[in-house]
C-alpha cells in the first residue's frame, strides 16, 4: 500500500515535482549546480586511489568495503585486499575463510560472502563486470547505489548513484519535507540527483556530490560556508540544514545479553571454537560458543572463572557479554580444538577478538 501523505507533504510533494520537471527539461544542458560542484571537486576532492583507475574490480570492491566504514579505516582493508588478491579471479579463488580474516574488523560481515560470491560470479563471466548498472544489481550484494557508482564511472552510465550522503545533500537542496525513508521522499531525492547528474561526465558528478557529503554537507556541522551549491540550497536559505534529511522510522536498538562459554581440553593448552553459521550473527566467523538472552542472566555459584561484563554495540543490537569457564563436554558439537596461539590466526568476530585478548593471557600463563 502507497504511503498516506498528509496535505502538507502532499503539497510539498507537488513542489518538489514541479522542480525536478523544470532541471529536466533540456536533458542535455548540465544543471548550473553541477557545473559548479564539479569545479569545486576537481580542486579539492581527497587523493583516493581508487579514483585513479576506472577498472570495476578495485572501485567496485572500494564502494562494498567503504558501505557503512569511514574512508580512513576502509582504505587500509581495500589495500590489503587488492595486495592478496590482485584481479577478481584472484579473489574468486580463494578460500572462504581467509575471505573472511581479511574482512575482520569491518563489520557487516554479508559484505565479505557477497564479495566473494561475486567475485566468484565475474570470474565465471570471463572476469569482465557487467558494464550497466541493471545487470550490475545481478551480483550477490551489488544493490542500486553500488550498481550506479560502479556503471557512471567505469562505464559513462548516466544514472545517478545515491548512498547516505547524496541522501542529506539532496533533502538539503530541496529542503525536503518528505521523509526519506518513505517512497514519496526517496522519489524526490532520486529525482534530482537523477538530474543533476552530468550526461557526459556522470562518473564525476555522481563522485562530486557524494564528496561534498562527505567533507561539507555533513550531518551534525554542515559547512554551508564553503559549500560551492550553497546558493541553489534551500535548507541553507531557510536556515533548516540541520533539520535535513526527515526520517519516518528510526532503528530500534535492542539490548540482549551473550553468555560465552570457554571449553579448556584436558590437555590445557586447546579451547573449543566454532564456527557461526552463514546466515546468523557473525556468520561464518570463529567464536566460543553462545547463548543469547533477552535479560542477564543469573550467576549460580557453580562457574568456576567468569570474565565480563563486555560491552559491544551493532546496528540493532546493543550487547552486554560475559564469558564462563565451563565444566560441560562437547561431545556432538560442531567445531574443533584450537591451541591458545592459535585463536588469532582465525576470522573472529571484534567481541571475540576483545574477550580472547583479556582471557587468552590469563588462561595461557596458568599452563
Amino acid at each position: 500500500m502507497p504511503d498516506a501523505l498528509t496535505t502538507s507533504e502532499a503539497n510539498h510533494a507537488v513542489l518538489v515535482e514541479t522542480e525536478i520537471q523544470a532541471v529536466n527539461e533540456d536533458v542535455n544542458e548540465v544543471h548550473p549546480l553541477t557545473i559548479s560542484l564539479c569545479t569545486w571537486y576537481a580542486k579539492c576532492r581527497r587523493d583516493l586511489p581508487w579514483r585513479k583507475t576506472r577498472d570495476p574490480y578495485p572501485i567496485w570492491l572500494s564502494e562494498v568495503i567503504l558501505q557503512q566504514t569511514r574512508v580512513d579505516q576502509g582504505l587500509a582493508y581495500w589495500e590489503r585486499f587488492l595486495e592478496e588478491f590482485p584481479r577478481v579471479e584472484d579473489l574468486a579463488r580463494a578460500d572462504s575463510e581467509r575471505v573472511m580474516k581479511l574482512w575482520q574488523g569491518l563489520g557487516y560481515y554479508s559484505r565479505a560472502r557477497n564479495v566473494h560470491k561475486a567475485a566468484q560470479a565475474v570470474a565465471a563471466a570471463g572476469g569482465r563486470f557487467p558494464s550497466c548498472a541493471s545487470e550490475l544489481c545481478d551480483l550477490p550484494g551489488v544493490g542500486p547505489y553500488t550498481a550506479a557508482a560502479v556503471a557512471s564511472i567505469c562505464y559513462n552510465e548516466p544514472v545517478a548513484a545515491v548512498d547516505g550522503n547524496v541522501i542529506r545533500v539532496v533533502s538539503r537542496l530541496l529542503d525536503l519535507e518528505l521523509p526519506v525513508d518513505r517512497a514519496p521522499g526517496r522519489g524526490a531525492i532520486e529525482g534530482l540527483a537523477q538530474a543533476m547528474v552530468d550526461r557526459n561526465d556522470p562518473g564525476t558528478s555522481n563522485q562530486a556530490m557524494m564528496e561534498l557529503g562527505a567533507m561539507v554537507c555533513s550531518p551534525k556541522a554542515p559547512k554551508c560556508s564553503d559549500c560551492p551549491v550553497a546558493s541553489g540550497c534551500l535548507a541553507a536559505a531557510r536556515g533548516t540544514a540541520l533539520e535535513r534529511p526527515v526520517k519516518h522510522t528510526r532503528t530500534r536498538v535492542e539490548n540482549v545479553h551473550f553468555t560465552f562459554a570457554l571449553h579448556l581440553h584436558p590437555s590445557g593448552d586447546q579451547v573449543w571454537m566454532e564456527r557461526r553459521p552463514a546466515g546468523g550473527i557473525w556468520g561464518e566467523l570463529w567464536s566460543l560458543p553462545f547463548t543469547e538472552t533477552p535479560d542477564e542472566p543469573q550467576k549460580n555459584g557453580l562457574e568456576a572463572k567468569s570474565w565480563g561484563p563486555f560491552k559491544h554495540e551493532l546496528s540493532h543490537r546493543r550487547i552486554t557479554a560475559s564469558c564462563h569457564l565451563s565444566e560441560q563436554g562437547v561431545e556432538g558439537a560442531s567445531g574443533r580444538w584450537v591451541d591458545f596461539e592459535d585463536v588469532g590466526e582465525y576470522a573472529l568476530h571484534r567481541l571475540m577478538e576483545r574477550m580472547w585478548e583479556q582471557i587468552g593471557p590469563e588462561i595461557a600463563g596458568k599452563r
